[in-house]
């Protein structure tokens, strides 16, 4: 046991240096990203902005001396396979002696012309380079002025602003009279950055805290398994706390040696860490140290209650060990319970997520457009609407409807909440429901098809009409003033330029069916609409396609277009390509599946396997702690369970408190996961753990009490 122990405690303490990395590292990638944040710093995000990019680097010129700000704009650029995160700005002279970096080499900016970086740039520019802990973070800060001549023109993206808290409103208000947004829309973000640890940083630390516990475990039936080495310990006149460092000298110095024996092989796979990180790792490796010895001292508990009298008696009270090792075991059962329904909610979604795999390898015979290529000022007036790229691939797409039989298909939940959105531009009727809900996919003729719906109203009622046409279940034909209005309000949604009158929209229903149909849309398979049940259909004839081709530039997974992967349809799409002259554009064609699914399933079920394994080793505890408790009985009790047992006594009355306690846990157990959740697969999966509980314990009581009393026949002890 001596021996697992300090095995056991060799792993926490690889376990802890991992988790340490990951903590470390996350730090680290938070800081590059974050380095110009101060206490008087705010951001600001500009968004489809078409202002030039010279009249605004003037703009910010001139806020940046009239307040005295410093303005630095941040981009994450991909090159060469890697992510290189830019922050371009306007600086004022004291900006880069306040940043908190450590130079590797040269020195700190000090004209306006000259940069820094993590990285060689290979410009003349660069002054100096940033110490990187693990050289996995480009980050490159340079003038605003030097990013817009080499890098992008395009103004949009986000911005921090460094100035006095009293200039705060002034500087928005300019800003915002000068790019024609309002300040709320200015400091809003229409996304979010984040920084965790990832997946193997939880796991470690939680297997860490298993460890430990098992630990604990052993602390307290480890003097127990040593009482005659204890005995002679006491009779040679050896005090509890000698007899505790005899015992477990050997397990503490174990990590120890590890520890100091990983610090070279650290050094050699990470040669930029300095000595800050090691010194802030020996810390916390010594807070585990300690928080081993505090645990060891159970052990000493046990050495001090077992007297010479004892000994002499052969007799010792185990009730302090036994109380110790049901506390464990039901803080183990409870932290066990805790992780049920999460684990049920895991693989409630895998089985869903399955099925929508299941449903996008039945298209596997379907390509989407899965990336493509801004070249020159693309970006630019692609972010600006104004591009000839979007043009150019929507006549494409048009060609392959024709040539290819191209399917167009986006799917959206919607709650006709949000008709008032649009009740200033449209008027809204009064007999609008604005309290439904309900699935829709706007669709080509193409796609309908491939859909094979059964239905009385023939294709050319629904795609061959001048209006729009909204193909509904009859079960919402009382809410058709509701259905024509969302009709209007999809249109002016993807054109502000269309405002149709409610004839404009025609209602053609379709009888309610179970027919299940697959959404194509990832946001709402995460969202648990993965397959729609009588959905709405928006039916676009090439008419009302050009209108939705702003949805033709979304790539991978979330692009609209199907087309059957055939060698005449390949023909097609590339003379489609040189016909509109997108070559330099790199338009790639690839499988659904392979666009971006593929990888959401692999990280779905990555999650769901962590849980799983994070539940196995917690029930590895429950199972050990169970283990122990037995152990510590059959030692303790001995005598009296084979006299019992020679004399006929049941399993329960010979183990009547042991099997109360268990029950009592089993039950507060119960509770607990009907308080955190009532679903049928919590419940199954609690239910099924506690049974196999049940059943490892009597195995361990038949598989011992056989031993033991085959021992005592013997006359052993």
């Amino acid at each position: 046991m001596k021996k697992s122990m300090a095995i056991l405690l060799s792993i926490v303490s690889i376990l802890t240096s991992v988790a340490f990395g990951f903590y470390m590292k996350t730090q680290d990638i938070e800081f590059f990203n974050t380095i110009e944040m101060k206490s008087n710093a705010y951001k600001i995000y500009v968004k489809n902005s078409s202002v030039a990019y010279d009249e605004f680097l003037q703009e910010l010129k001139s806020i940046h001396s009239q307040y005295g700000a410093t303005i630095i704009k941040t981009d994450r650029i991909y090159e060469d396979g890697k992510e290189i995160i830019y922050k371009s700005g306007v600086y004022t002279k004291d900006f880069f002696e306040g940043l908190p970096v450590k130079l590797e080499s040269g020195r700190l900016p000090t004209t306006s012309n000259e940069w820094l970086a993590s990285i060689d740039t290979k410009q003349e520019n660069q002054v100096g380079t940033i110490s990187d802990l693990f050289n996995d973070t480009p980050l490159v800060i340079m003038p605003l002025s030097d990013f817009y001549n080499s890098k992008s023109t395009d103004i949009n993206g986000e911005y921090t602003i460094i100035s006095s808290n009293k200039n705060k409103e002034d500087i928005l208000n300019a800003l915002s009279l000068f790019l024609n947004e309002s300040k709320n829309e200015l400091v809003s973000a229409d996304y979010r950055v984040a920084f965790g640890e990832g997946t193997i940083y939880f796991l470690t630390i939680i297997l860490s805290a298993i460890l430990l516990i098992i630990f604990c475990l052993m602390c307290v039936f480890y003097p127990i398994s040593r009482l005659k080495e204890i005995s002679v310990y006491k009779l040679n006149g050896y005090k509890a706390f000698d007899i505790w460092k005899k015992l477990n000298k050997d397990v503490l110095i174990a990590p120890i040696i590890i520890f100091i024996a990983s610090i070279p092989i650290q050094k050699i796979a990470f040669p930029t860490m300095d000595l800050f990180y090691f010194i802030k790792l020996s810390c916390v490796q010594l807070i585990l140290f300690v928080g081993a010895i505090g645990l060891s001292f159970l052990t000493l508990i046990t050495v001090k209650r077992y007297s010479i009298s004892n000994m002499l008696k052969n007799f010792f009270d185990f009730r302090i060990s036994l109380y110790i090792s049901y506390i464990i075991k039901f803080a183990i059962f409870v932290g066990l319970v805790f992780t049920i329904p999460q684990l049920s909610s895991e693989v409630s979604r895998m089985i869903k997520e399955m099925q929508v795999k299941e449903a996008y390898q039945a298209q596997e015979d379907y390509v989407t457009l899965a990336s493509f290529q801004l070249t020159g000022d693309g970006m630019q007036s692609f972010m600006n609407g104004t591009s000839q790229f979007n043009e150019n691939l929507t006549n494409m797409f048009m060609d392959l409807t024709k040539s290819a039989k191209a399917g167009f298909v986006q799917s959206f939940w919607y709650h006709t909440e949000g008709l008032g959105l649009f009740s200033s531009e449209i008027k809204m009727p009064n007999d609008v429901d604005t309290d439904t809900e309900f699935g829709y996919m706007l669709l080509n003729d193409n796609y309908y098809d491939r859909l094979q719906f059964d239905s009385s109203v023939s294709k050319e009622e629904l795609f061959d009409q001048d209006s729009l046409v909204i193909f509904a279940p009859e079960s919402m034909k009382q809410k058709e003033a509701t259905l024509k209005y969302f009709g209007q309000t999809q249109i002016y949604s993807a054109d502000s330029n269309i405002k149709m009158s409610a004839d404009d929209v025609c209602v053609k229903y379709y009888k309610d069916n179970r027919k299940q149909i697959f959404s194509e849309s990832l946001q709402l398979a995460n969202e648990d609409h993965a397959f729609f049940t009588n959905p709405v259909f928006v039916c676009l004839n090439d008419k009302y396609l050009k209108v939705f081709s702003g949805y033709l530039t979304t790539q991978a997974i979330s692009n609209p277009v199907r087309i059957y992967d055939s060698n005449e349809n390949k023909r097609a799409i590339n003379e489609g390509i040189k016909k509109y002259g997108l070559e330099l554009n790199n338009l790639q064609f690839k499988n659904v599946l392979m666009s971006g699914y593929k990888e959401q399933i692999q990280i779905s079920q990555s999650s769901s396997i962590v849980w799983v394994a994070i539940l196995l080793l917690v029930i590895c505890i429950s199972i050990l702690s169970s283990y122990y408790i037995l152990l510590t009985i059959l030692i303790s009790r001995k005598k009296e369970i084979f006299v019992k047992k020679i004399l006929g006594y049941s399993l329960f009355n010979r183990y009547k408190n042991e099997f109360i306690y268990f029950i009592m846990i089993y039950i507060f157990g119960l509770v607990q996961i009907m308080i955190l959740s009532r679903s049928f697969t919590s419940m199954a999966i609690y239910v099924l753990l506690v049974l196999l509980d049940i059943l490892i314990i009597f195995r361990m009581i038949y598989v011992k009490e056989t031993k033991q009393l085959s021992t005592m026949l013997k006359g052993e002890e």
